[in-house]
């Protein structure tokens, strides 16, 4: 495929997933947390679940042989522990569907047993590994499959996270966005408190739910995603909207509300003890089973287990990457007239010191 022919491909799929709806949010955080937490209480079936998603030595091997040698490698801190975490809507959605919509780093430090989730925009203008012009760094995982379709997504995206914030990244997944809506459902809901109301007018005019909650139509017929002030308990359906929505605020806020509803099913796990219960602990690996991908093994989750135990969920720290002005990015547009978001003082210094000094 020639670079123009290409260009054009990856600009047409994103202009086509924004008229198209989406299933778009990942929870892989709490899938591993489950796995890692849960090791113990299914431990066939786990194992059977990390031999259908994980890849081989030699697959992820092969996979890192399609990169150049980095010109910025991260060094690694051995007080610290870091997952990317990717979510697509899969490679059966032909508007940019391994496109990654979400980019998260779940951190961890070791000796205070610390966690926090860093969120990096989509929109994040790159130089990218074999590529011969700058592309939005959602990109990254597309272009890896393409070059090597078993574990090359995994692999470019862990490099362009890693050079963009500095951090080591230890381990990566990739979870289509199509288990979300059974996790959330298997887990009973999820409630979610907003100090404002929220609204959504402009994303889906024409894609509104008769009877269903959180819907209503607008003076002029067209439908409008509205969540009131307070406590609201949404099934799969209704929070996939909510965190999939960002035309009328922003990719940024967007970000905030993936993070909030990660931490919310987190706590509805822990609540309900799901946990401790066989049945529902065997449903959410039966979806990761179907929908993820990482190069973490069995043997690695049972070994990350003594850490998951001491880990202050409770406690949970948040890095969410923007445009504020007295942040480290600005947004710009391409020659192209696309939306972009670039460094300030052309480096990722700044992000890279807020990556590093999260806990601090």
């Amino acid at each position: 495929m020639e670079n123009e022919q290409q260009e054009v491909t990856i600009e047409q799929e994103i202009h086509q997933a924004k008229k198209k709806r989406k299933k778009g949010l990942f929870v892989l955080w709490l899938f591993l947390a489950v796995l890692l937490l849960a090791g113990g209480v299914l431990f066939f079936k786990t194992g059977r679940t990390f031999q259908a998603i994980s890849l081989g030595a030699n697959d992820w091997q092969k996979a890192q042989d399609i990169l150049p040698e980095p010109s910025d490698t991260s060094s690694k801190d051995p007080n610290r522990l870091n997952i990317l975490l990717l979510g697509l809507r899969g490679a059966d959605d032909p508007s940019g569907g391994l496109l990654t919509d979400t980019m998260m780093i779940a951190s961890i430090k070791r000796d205070t047993n610390q966690i926090a989730l860093i969120s990096v925009p989509r929109d994040l203008y790159i130089d990218m590994p074999n590529y011969p012009k700058k592309q939005k760094i959602n990109f990254a995982y597309a272009l890896g499959e393409e070059r090597s379709r078993n574990g090359g997504g995994l692999v470019y995206s862990r490099q362009v996270i890693s050079q963009v914030t500095g951090l080591y990244i230890d381990y990566v997944a990739a979870v289509n966005f199509t288990a979300f809506e059974e996790v959330v459902n298997e887990l009973g809901g999820v409630d979610v408190y907003r100090d404002q109301p929220f609204s959504e007018r402009t994303q889906w005019l024409y894609e509104g739910k008769e009877g269903k909650d959180y819907w209503r139509k607008s003076a002029s017929s067209t439908w409008e995603f509205y969540v009131p002030a307070g406590s609201s308990h949404m099934n799969g359906e209704a929070a996939l909207y909510y965190v999939r929505s960002r035309y009328s605020t922003s990719d940024f806020d967007r970000m905030r509300r993936q993070q909030q509803v990660i931490q919310a099913l987190k706590a509805k796990a822990f609540s309900l003890g799901v946990l401790a219960n066989p049945i529902k602990v065997y449903n959410l690996l039966g979806s990761v089973e179907r929908n993820v991908r990482t190069n973490l093994t069995f043997e690695q989750i049972k070994g990350l287990l003594p850490l998951a135990n001491d880990i202050d969920f409770n406690n949970i720290k948040s890095l969410v990457f923007d445009t504020a002005a007295d942040g480290p990015l600005y947004s710009s547009t391409s020659d192209g007239g696309a939306y972009i978001i670039l460094p300030k003082d052309e480096n990722f210094d700044k992000v890279r010191q807020m990556c590093r000094n999260i806990f601090d």
